[in-house]
C-alpha cells in the first residue's frame, strides 16, 4: 500500500480508531488507538506512515491541514492548540516506544509464553 499524502488532519467524533502499517514480512504493527476527542494525522511529513482503520463503528472529523496551516500563521491560539496535538502525540509515542522496550524485554527475559 502507497503512503498517502496528508491533507486532513482527523477528529474521532465517536467509537475507536486503530493506526497501523504492515511490515515487510506482512505483519501489522499497531501503531496506536484513537478515542472521541483525539486528534490523529497530526504529522510533521507531507505522507501519513501509518494507515487508520475503524476497531468500532465511528464517526471522524476531517480538518482541513493547508487551512488550519493557513490560520496558525495569523492566530497565536491556533498555533497554540497545533502545538500541543504535536505534544501529545509525542507523548503518545513515546508511552507506545517505552511499552514495546518492555515487552522486548521480556521475551528476552522469559520467552514467548510470558508476554500479555
Amino acid at each position: 500500500m502507497g503512503r498517502v499524502t496528508v491533507d486532513y488532519f482527523y477528529k474521532v467524533l465517536s467509537g475507536t480508531v486503530r493506526t497501523c502499517k504492515v511490515s515487510i514480512d506482512g505483519r501489522r504493527q499497531i501503531g496506536g488507538f484513537y478515542l472521541p476527542g483525539d486528534m490523529l494525522g497530526v504529522e510533521g511529513s507531507a505522507e501519513h506512515t501509518f494507515s487508520a482503520e475503524a476497531v468500532t463503528d465511528c464517526q471522524v472529523l476531517l480538518i482541513n491541514r493547508r487551512r488550519v496551516m493557513a490560520r496558525a500563521v495569523r492566530e497565536a491560539p491556533v498555533a497554540q492548540e497545533l502545538l500541543r496535538l504535536i505534544g501529545h502525540e509525542l507523548e503518545r509515542v513515546q508511552d507506545h516506544v517505552l511499552l514495546s522496550a518492555k515487552i522486548q524485554l521480556a521475551a528476552n527475559r522469559c520467552g514467548p509464553s510470558a508476554l500479555p
